[in-house]
Parts: structure tokens; C-alpha cells; sequence
């Protein structure tokens, strides 16, 4: 039985600043994006504890390359997502 699966994500807008493209997670089998977004928050500030993300990832849009992905999505092993943070607009 498999107990972890590793996706990648990219990151885009304002991962920019930290110098962040992507990231490899190793999550549990059966892990769905909601899980995900609390995995990958806490991955983050263990990379550095002066990202304050929470409020940004919580409205931040997980796709894979066909779908945005709701909260129940169940991901798979080797996975690709793509994170979209909010937009400003000008």
C-alpha cells in the first residue's frame, strides 16, 4: 500500500517575490486540496517563517493542466498543479 504520493506545484504572482517557481510536496495517499492547502502552508513557513500566506492560499485556485480544482479533488502520485494566487487589478 502506498502511504505517499509527491506532486509538483508551480507557483506563480506573489511566490514570485520569494523566488519560488515550484515545489515538490510528498503528501499521504488520498489527499485531497483541501488538505493540500494546510500541507503546503505549513511546508512554507518551514522554508520561511515570515511568509504570511494564510489568508492568500485560501483564495489562491489549484488547476492541474485541464481543470480548476475544487477542495474534494483527491490528487494522484506525480502529480502537476498549477497555484494561481488572487489578481490585483489596476
Amino acid at each position: 500500500m502506498i502511504n505517499n504520493i509527491i506532486i509538483k506545484i508551480n507557483l506563480y504572482g506573489f511566490f514570485k517575490k520569494y523566488n519560488m517557481e515550484y515545489i515538490f510536496l510528498s503528501i499521504p495517499y488520498n489527499c485531497n486540496i483541501k488538505l493540500l492547502r494546510k500541507i503546503f502552508l505549513d511546508e512554507l513557513i518551514t522554508i520561511n517563517k515570515f511568509i504570511n500566506v494564510d489568508e492568500i492560499l485560501n483564495c489562491s485556485i489549484f488547476a492541474n493542466n485541464t481543470d480548476i480544482l475544487n477542495d474534494d479533488y483527491v490528487l494522484v502520485d506525480k502529480e502537476e498543479l498549477i497555484l494561481f494566487p488572487p489578481v490585483n487589478g489596476g
